[in-house]
């Protein structure tokens, strides 16, 4: 019984890690929503049709949402230079502490304000960070907790591939 009990642990526990990762198939169609930039302008996934987009949820008080946001603002350039678009989605936290987090570590990117959590909510994230990634069909590919920088690459070569085509 106790060989048995170990056994299914042990699957149980290797599924679970192989599952935590990027998906690879689309998942399904990427949920639009409406949130907010600094200035109060609406912005919409539904803007970005067409188009490659990388989404990331997270908050201001979570400490790998720091660490990921520092370390991408390192790479700001090249996620900027992709051709694919890029949505950094604070989940409710006040515009003011989003302002002060922005100018204390010097990030470059521009986020978007999920000021009452309804894009997080429609997506049913598991956590913070989160990232989505949505093709330009507008299907959910990929989520993790980690900047699916595999993704990014894969989408760059697709648009380098479909601009020589076109």
């Amino acid at each position: 019984m106790r060989a048995f009990l170990k056994i299914i642990t042990v699957v149980t526990f290797l599924f679970t890690s192989i599952s935590c990762g990027f998906a690879q198939e689309p998942l399904y169609l990427a949920p639009d929503f409406t949130v907010e930039d600094l200035k109060g302008n609406s912005v919409s996934l539904s803007d970005y049709k067409g188009k490659p987009v990388i989404i990331m949820f997270w908050t201001v008080s979570c400490d790998i949402c720091k660490s990921e946001i520092k370390a991408l603002s390192k790479r700001y350039d090249e996620v900027k230079n992709s051709g694919v678009d890029f949505m950094m989605i604070d989940v409710a936290d006040p515009k003011y502490r989003v302002e002060n987090f922005l100018s204390a570590y010097g990030i470059k990117f521009e986020p978007l304000l999920d000021k009452e959590a309804r894009a997080a909510m429609a997506y049913e994230i598991p956590g913070v960070p989160t990232y989505y990634v949505i093709n330009k069909s507008g299907e959910i590919i990929a989520e993790d907790y980690r900047f699916p920088y595999a993704e990014l690459n894969s989408l760059k070569a697709a648009q380098s591939a479909g601009a020589k085509h076109e």
